[in-house]
């Protein structure tokens, strides 16, 4: 098996992957805009993108360190979207 970034590459014996992405705990339209919730491994430090058409996604709140587990974001501009897409990236 051969593992690859761009970084370089690493050849190794056969090996089982798990990618197990963060969970969305709770989300919702408040009066200050959509909010969400994302549990995440403690320690890890995400960047928040939103998309209107889930091909061009931009940032929206960067270095969001979960020291806790879970993260709380608002997103403000949201009451002014038809509609919006939300994803979570580590950093």
């Amino acid at each position: 098996m051969v593992v690859a970034n761009s970084w370089g590459s690493v050849t190794s014996a056969e090996a089982t992957l798990t990618v197990i992405p963060p969970s969305f705990g709770s989300a919702g339209m408040t009066p200050h805009g959509f909010t969400l919730q994302l549990s995440v491994p403690a320690g890890q430090t995400y960047v928040i993108l939103a998309s209107t058409n889930l091909q061009d996604w931009t940032p929206i709140y960067t270095n969001v360190s979960a020291l806790t587990g879970s993260i709380v974001f608002t997103d403000p501009t949201a009451t002014n979207c038809d509609k919006r897409f939300y994803r979570a990236m580590v950093k």
